[in-house]
């Protein structure tokens, strides 16, 4: 306390300074409390990256995409979404298959997106992309098919249109693929019946064969493809499942050799085969071993019956295939011509030598071996193979714009391919047809016309009638 009011005034000391409030130390976040923090924080951040990825997506989705011209493009049945996104890219349809992707599952897309052929317009966004495939909605063409064609002549038409052949390829394979299966299961039931298939005995010995054969010129020209050659395989199979015995083939066929080899293999070496091969070389020294390299891709023990193809140096090679038989090495010897060539020789051949067998063309549109070679034949007492029956598929073109004429019905026949292999083995004395092909649903209309009623010389003549006016 002062003492006096001057003390008061004046102070002896200076008083201390002001008080002040301690601060209290900071408090500490609990553990619970700084994890919820960080999670708040990486959502944020989510968040933030999640909307920035969409607003990019949706803006690349929507905006115009790269295509400069409206086109056509196909979406096979079975695609999946990788390799539907990775064609649309590599045509320029689409300018990134990820964010295709990505819209594609955002909006649970993936299982709607339907097969067919599809047209895209100028600069059509991914969103427009995505809801034409949705949709469905497939190009639609139009063809026009006669009245009275059976389903293999209409697959024909669609392969052969010439002002969609490349647009209307995919609907041909899918019609081709249902008709491959369809057949494979008409052979088999055909086999499982008792329908007998027509056979005419070869003259020098009785043995009988069935009427209709099988070529293999261009059609098992296929290489070491290997489906190719298994399709091959499947048309084999399905010869033989429906009583077909008789394969022709030639070393001027290409790969025809080892590929009959292959299915022959794949079969089992079926006993029912009657193996026609040909020798078909200009130098007369080389033909023994031109015919022991065919016997190799075929193989075979032995060839039932080998020919001089095309009479090609015929004066040489005859008498060997002539001794090949005495020996047993080979069991008919023939010769072949086609395409109405060398007829003249051909008959002086059937008159002065030995052979079982002669080869020439024949069908309702090529008679010419009606006049003077198929007589000799049946006087002779020589087989008859008739090749080109269909022109190598020519024939069946032009006929096929036109319907089926009334008679066909009574012939049971379900196509111009019935009916011209009927006319052909028809006649006294030809003895096989081999039509050449390469899919098992031709295989199965080809040996039908082994079935069933033949025509008469009437009705012969009514068919080569109709076919001269069509053809």
């Amino acid at each position: 306390m002062p003492r006096s009011p001057s003390e008061l005034l004046e102070p002896s000391r200076a008083p201390g300074p002001p008080h002040r409030r301690q601060k209290s130390a900071p408090r500490r976040l609990g553990r619970t409390a700084r994890v919820l923090n960080g999670l708040l924080t990486l959502l944020l951040v989510a968040m933030l990256a999640v909307g920035g990825l969409f607003y990019f997506v949706r803006v690349v989705f929507d905006r115009p995409g790269p295509l400069d011209h409206s086109t056509v493009i196909v979406i096979p049945k079975g695609w999946g979404l990788n390799e539907i996104s990775g064609r649309l890219e590599s045509e320029g349809i689409i300018s990134d298959r990820r964010v295709f992707m990505a819209s594609v599952y955002w909006f649970s897309a993936g299982k709607k997106l339907k097969a067919g052929e599809y047209e895209v317009r100028k600069s059509a966004s991914m969103r427009q992309v995505l809801d034409t495939l949705v949709e469905g909605k497939s190009i639609l063409y139009k063809v026009s098919v006669p009245e009275g064609l059976t389903s293999y002549q209409i697959a024909d038409i669609l392969k052969n249109d010439p002002t969609n052949a490349d647009r209307i390829r995919p609907a041909y394979e899918a019609m081709v693929s249902v008709l491959t299966q369809a057949g494979s299961a008409m052979y088999e039931q055909a086999a499982a019946s008792n329908a007998t298939i027509a056979a005419k005995p070869i003259p020098s010995s009785g043995e009988h064969l069935p009427v209709v054969g099988l070529g293999s010129w261009i059609t098992f020209n296929v290489g070491n493809d290997p489906r190719a050659r298994d399709a091959c395989a499947e048309v084999v199979r399905a010869f033989f499942a429906l009583g077909g015995r008789l394969i022709d083939s030639s070393p001027m066929y290409g790969s025809s050799q080892p590929v009959i080899g292959h299915a022959l293999a794949r079969l089992g070496r079926p006993g029912a085969l009657f193996s026609a091969e040909k020798v078909w070389t200009s130098d007369a020294a080389g033909g023994p071993a031109q015919v022991e390299a065919s016997r190799a891709h075929w193989g075979v023990p032995r060839f039932d019956l080998l020919q001089v193809h095309n009479l090609l140096a015929w004066e040489q090679h005859l008498p060997r295939l002539l001794a090949m038989k005495a020996e047993g090495r080979v069991r008919y010897v023939g010769i072949t011509t086609s395409e109405g060539r060398r007829h003249g020789e051909i008959e002086r051949v059937m008159r002065t030598q030995p052979i079982d067998f002669v080869q020439v063309t024949y069908n309702p549109a090529d008679r010419e071996v009606e006049q003077r070679i198929l007589p000799l034949a049946a006087e002779r007492r020589i087989a008859v193979l008739a090749n080109r029956p269909f022109r190598e598929g020519a024939l069946l073109r032009s006929l096929q714009r036109h319907a089926l004429p009334g008679w066909a019905a009574e012939l049971g026949c379900d196509g111009w391919a019935q009916a011209v292999l009927k006319f052909i083995v028809s006649h006294p004395a030809v003895t096989c047809a081999i039509p050449a092909t390469s899919q098992v649903a031709h295989v199965v209309q080809n040996l039908g016309a082994a079935r069933g009623p033949m025509p008469d010389a009437a009705l012969r003549a009514r068919i080569a009638a109709d076919v001269a006016a069509r053809a």
